[in-house]
């Protein structure tokens, strides 16, 4: 059976592969050229995207390598060669929206990429990052609920993705939305320890009026880093928004000795 056909990172594989399209007698040479091409594009998208020309060339009728010759093209960052190749190509299939979607969204063709977003997620409604796309073209047409709707779909699919938590928690900051933002960095910061990310919550608990466990988290990072000048410094604005005003001047008398 023939490679299913390549896709951007983070896309699912296809449950089955894609039927080949190329005539049978050549079906040995096709599928060890096509393997070729694949292997290389994970290190090598350049003479991958070569490979693929080469075959269209030889293949004409081998409509999938007209969509992995657009991926190398997208994965070396070029979006507009890719969304010129894969528009050549006949494959109905999430992925090759999704493409699409990618390169419109580069281009600022909001609109475009926006039904190529939605075709994607019609298409392969289980894959995560089709959502994640749409939902980043929602936020570029400010359209902040929509593209919250769907990082909680992505969210819904994969709940162990981060990187789709931390967006949320952007847009939901965006929107005055503090206790769902602490909801997501609570998640977050049990699984991954990033002080940042810590910093961040000790800041949301401040603006929701939670001093005292703003200072539970600036405690422990200044704990962590016992020398860092605006950790401190932060600490004491914190300490005096809670009452603790010894605990205040003592950060703050700290940092006038060393500034």
């Amino acid at each position: 059976a023939a490679c299913p056909p390549l896709a951007e990172p983070g896309w699912p594989k296809p449950k089955r592969p894609e039927k080949p399209t190329y005539e049978p007698a050549a079906e040995n040479e096709f599928l060890k050229l096509d393997r070729e091409a694949k292997e290389k594009a994970v290190s090598d998208p350049a003479a991958a995207e070569k490979l693929f020309a080469a075959m269209i060339e030889k293949f004409p009728a081998s409509t999938e390598s007209v969509h992995d010759r657009a991926v190398c093209l997208a994965l070396q960052g070029k979006w507009e060669e890719a969304r010129e190749a894969e528009e050549t190509c006949v494959l109905d299939h999430g992925a090759r929206h999704h493409l699409l979607a990618g390169a419109h969204l580069k281009a600022g063709r909001l609109d475009q990429a926006l039904s190529a977003a939605d075709a994607a997620v019609r298409l392969e409604p289980t894959a995560k990052i089709a959502f994640v796309r749409r939902a980043e073209i929602f936020e570029k047409q400010k359209k902040v609920d929509e593209a919250l709707q769907d990082l909680q779909s992505a969210v819904g699919l994969d709940p162990e993705d981060f990187a789709v938590r931390q967006k949320r928690v952007e847009l939901f900051e965006l929107k005055g939305a503090l206790p769902a933002c602490l909801q997501d960095l609570d998640v977050v910061i049990a699984k991954t320890k990033d002080p940042k990310l810590r910093l961040h919550r000790a800041r949301i608990l401040l603006a929701a009026g939670n001093p005292a466990d703003a200072l539970k988290d600036l405690d422990a990072l200044v704990e962590a880093s016992p020398e860092d000048f605006d950790l401190r410094l932060e600490r004491s604005a914190t300490c005096e928004r809670a009452g603790s005003i010894d605990e205040a001047i003592a950060d703050v008398t700290w940092c006038i000795a060393r500034k």
